[in-house]
This record gives structure tokens, C-alpha cells and sequence, in this order.
């Protein structure tokens, strides 16, 4: 159990306190080196001068190193009078909370929600922003959503105002002490700095503990779980699906028409294969990182489980409802994320039902004619997927995997051969697979792909994963031949 709201109030008091001095030391000793440097120099000590004015700069220069770049949250802004629902719920549950309603809403990419100062000295003087991830909207409902909220605007009150100051004071040490800043004489302050924040760690996963609470007390514990369960599982889905589906389509000069739609088949999917749930299963077990500002997942859990249910009404509703034209909201935050991907390149439009015929497949193809070409040359064999794979098999089935790697990537004897293994395996794996879509291909099979699984070929009323054909042929090489024919040979009329 974290400990009690007064103890996390005192804590924090004396963390502030100890943090407080510590500055006051440090402009003391900068004042007391500097008047030594000018006391020194009508004596005649100029070296004593000199060492106390260098000694005085650096103090000075360490102290500095706390005006930290300004954060600042980059999406789309929104104002009460375009999103009334969303704007008018961050309003209310900082009211609930006991924190500042945000001056400013701000929509972003990802599964998250921050909450952050604008302007002011270690949030003296600053103005509050509360950005909400798109991705986190696609996932939660209006309630989940309400818990999400309560949590971060709560930790402006998990401590109280002590507690939401040493907060924002350990955000601005943490930036201070990023890695390299200040140069070499800004490495003894770094060391400072770092050790304030392990020192003050405890306690910071005490107020996560609190700000849970706070959201508890907003939206429900069974709100409160099941956001905590979906975040944490979103944000690593939101994570892989950027690398399997949108980055492939950015590398070949394509963007999705609606990036969020793409995501939340992707969750969708992943769901109805089990791995989401393996997933929860996994992120359960894993413990805190060692310098990480949350405690673990399956504590939090437990906390929030050790509440009442209080019956409290629940908003099923998808907090993707609160959004006034969520579609154009969507398209136009998606294609930011592409762009930043892209670069300069300029991007084309693709609807996800169109990905596998206009980009997946024909990428595809172009490797399968590249393998085809390269076995044709060196086995003598017809350039065709047919053709290459009648001339392949036989290799493979003999584990001669590095030499058919070599003739189907000739790159690989740039490697190192003690470094090869991974990439044998992989150039193999590539090319069995995209042979065999070529073979499909020229049999007059079409492209077809769904978010989350692998591009496929259908033949008639056949259905066949290239690549999936190809993990389960090198799995087992006294049937790579059968598996292989059995796919390319598929009748066009099978189910």
C-alpha cells in the first residue's frame, strides 16, 4: 500500500525543503567566491582571485544549467468552441481533482496523456497544457478516459501543492541532467541532480500511487483498471503498429488515408489472435525500471483493486464520440506522424483496404523477380518464381543455407562470417517467401493484405500467406519440398 496522502504531503515538504537549501548553498557559496575574487585583487593574490572568480562561474554556470529548454506540446489545438465535449471534460475533472483547468487542450499522436507547464521557473508563474493522444482516444471509453485525465492533472494535487511543485521540480532536474548537458563541467551538477532524483524516487512513485487515487475517486476503480490495462497495452501496440504497418508504407512513398482507423484494426486484430491478451499478461510481470517514475503495473492494479466499487455510473460510450469531426481530426494528425517520417519526400494517399494490391504486394513481387533473376543466373534455371524455386528447394533442403544466401543476396559477403547467422536466416526466409508469392503471381493470383497479418496471394478461392508458407517449409526440411509445392500448387477452387 503507498503511503498515506499526509506522509506523501510531509515528504514532499521536506524534499522541497532539502532541494530549497540546496540552492540557497549554492547562491551563497557563488556570492561568497566572487566577493573572495574581489577582495583578492587589491591585496595582490591574483591567483587566489583568479581561482575564486573561476570557481564562482562555474557555480554560476551549474546554476544556469536549470533554465532548461521550454516544453512544448506539438498537435492540434482545440478550443471549447470546436471540441465543447472534450475541452468541457478536462475542465471538469480538473476541477474535481483540485488542479488548474488547462489553458490549453492540445491533440496528439500517440497513447498518452501529459500534462505540462508552459512558461514560468520550476512551474512558478507557469500555465498549465493537457495534451490527449489520439491513439489513447481510439482505444478508452468516455469513463476510462475521465480516469486517464484524473490521473495526470492529479498529480497537481498528489501532495498537495508541495507534492505539485517538487513534481514539476523533478520534471525540470530531469531535463537539466540529461546526458552531455553542460559539457564537462557540467558533469559534477549532473551527478547532483541525479542523485536528488533517486533520492526523491520513492516518493515520486508514491504520488503516482496518489494520483491513482485521484482518478479512482473521479471515474470509478473499474474505469480506473480497465484505463490503466488499455494505456498500458496500447502503448506498445501503437509503438509496433507504427514499425509494421506505417512505416513499410512511408519507405515505399505512401501514407494511410486514416492512420487511426489502420490502428484500432490493429489492436482489433491482434485482440482476436490472443497476443493482446498474452501481451497484458507479459506487461503484468514486468517490473519498474530501475530509474522509471511509475511503479509496476500489476502494483498499480493492485492498489486501485484494493478500493470499493462504489457502483458508480459508467460512460460506455467510445471517447472517440466526444470529437467533433474526429475523421478530418484523424486524417490530419495521421499524416503529420507520416510526414514526420518521410521527411522531404512527398507522400501518396492510400486507403488500408488498398495497401496490399498497391504497395505490400508489389514490394513483394519486385524482391521475388530480384531472387528469381539472381537463381536464374547462377543455376541456369528459367527467371520465374516456378523456376527458381525448382532450382532452390533442392539447396535448401541440403541446409546449404549460406550459399543459397549468397547467390540470392550477394551483400552477405560483406559480413563478417562469424556475424552471418541472423542474416542468413533471414535472406532465406525473405526470398522462400517472396518466390512463392511470385509463383502465385504469375498464376494470376492478386495481392490482398490485412492490418496485422502478412501480405497475401488469393488464387480463385484459395488464400495463401507467402510468407508464412516460407517459416513453415525451413521448419522442417524433410517436408520443404511438399510445403512448398502443396502452396504453389493450390488448387483454384479449394476453400
Amino acid at each position: 500500500m503507498p503511503a498515506r496522502a499526509p506522509l506523501v504531503v510531509a515528504r514532499a515538504v521536506l524534499a522541497l525543503g532539502l532541494l530549497a537549501a540546496g540552492l540557497i548553498v549554492a547562491l551563497l557559496l557563488a556570492g561568497g567566491l566572487a566577493a573572495g575574487a574581489v577582495l583578492a585583487v587589491p591585496t595582490g593574490h591574483w591567483a587566489l582571485g583568479a581561482l575564486s572568480a573561476a570557481a564562482a562561474a562555474l557555480v554560476i554556470r551549474w546554476l544556469l544549467l536549470l533554465r532548461v529548454a521550454p516544453v512544448r506540446l506539438t498537435g492540434i489545438d482545440v478550443r471549447a468552441s470546436e471540441q465543447p465535449a472534450l475541452v468541457a471534460l478536462a475542465r471538469t475533472v480538473a476541477q474535481r481533482v483540485g488542479a488548474p483547468a488547462p489553458r490549453r487542450v492540445c491533440l496528439v499522436a500517440g497513447v498518452e496523456v501529459m500534462a505540462i507547464e508552459e512558461g514560468g521557473v520550476l512551474g512558478l508563474g507557469a500555465h498549465p497544457v493537457l495534451g490527449i493522444g489520439l491513439g489513447l482516444i481510439a482505444l478508452l471509453g468516455v469513463s476510462e478516459l475521465e480516469a486517464a485525465l484524473a490521473h495526470e492533472l492529479g498529480h497537481r494535487r498528489a501532495g498537495g501543492r508541495a507534492g505539485g511543485l517538487l513534481h514539476r521540480a523533478r520534471a525540470v532536474l530531469t531535463r537539466a541532467s540529461a546526458p552531455g548537458r553542460g559539457g564537462v563541467a557540467g558533469a559534477p551538477f549532473r551527478r547532483l541532480c541525479a542523485a536528488y532524483l533517486r533520492a526523491t524516487l520513492h516518493l515520486a512513485r508514491a504520488q503516482e500511487l496518489q494520483a491513482d487515487r485521484a482518478a479512482i475517486q473521479v471515474a470509478g476503480a473499474a474505469a480506473h483498471l480497465a484505463a490503466l490495462e488499455r494505456a498500458a497495452r496500447g502503448a506498445v501496440l501503437f509503438t509496433a503498429f507504427l514499425a509494421d504497418e506505417v512505416e513499410p508504407l512511408v519507405a515505399e512513398g505512401h501514407q494511410p488515408e486514416n492512420l487511426y482507423d489502420g490502428f484500432r484494426a490493429y489492436e482489433a486484430e491482434l485482440t482476436e489472435q490472443g497476443r493482446s491478451g498474452a501481451l497484458d499478461r507479459e506487461l503484468a510481470r514486468t517490473p519498474a525500471e530501475p530509474e522509471g517514475l511509475h511503479p509496476p503495473l500489476a502494483a498499480r492494479l493492485a492498489f486501485a483493486r484494493a478500493f470499493p466499487d462504489a457502483g458508480r455510473p459508467r460512460d460506455a460510450r467510445p471517447a472517440r464520440s466526444l470529437l467533433l469531426n474526429a475523421e478530418r481530426l484523424e486524417r490530419e494528425l495521421g499524416a503529420r506522424v507520416a510526414a514526420e517520417r518521410a521527411g522531404e519526400r512527398p507522400l501518396a494517399v492510400v486507403p488500408w483496404a488498398e495497401v496490399g494490391a498497391r504497395v505490400y504486394g508489389p514490394r513483394v513481387e519486385r524482391a521475388g523477380r530480384t531472387y528469381a533473376a539472381r537463381v536464374a543466373a547462377e543455376f541456369g534455371a528459367p527467371a520465374t518464381g516456378q523456376g527458381a524455386l525448382a532450382a532452390l528447394v533442392p539447396t535448401l533442403e541440403r541446409r546449404h543455407d549460406e550459399a543459397a544466401a549468397l547467390v540470392l543476396d550477394p551483400s552477405l559477403a560483406s559480413v563478417p562470417v562469424d556475424d552471418r547467422t541472423r542474416q542468413v536466416e533471414r535472406i532465406v526466409s525473405h526470398a522462400l517467401g517472396a518466390l512463392v508469392a511470385l509463383s502465385l503471381v504469375e498464376r494470376g493470383g492478386a495481392w490482398r493484405s490485412e492490418i496485422g497479418r502478412p501480405v497475401e496471394v488469393a488464387v480463385g478461392r484459395a488464400v495463401v500467406a507467402p510468407l508464412h508458407v516460407a517459416e513453415e517449409a525451413l521448419a522442417d526440411r524433410s517436408r520443404l519440398a511438399e510445403v512448398v509445392r502443396r502452396a504453389v500448387e493450390t488448387p483454384q477452387d479449394s476453400t
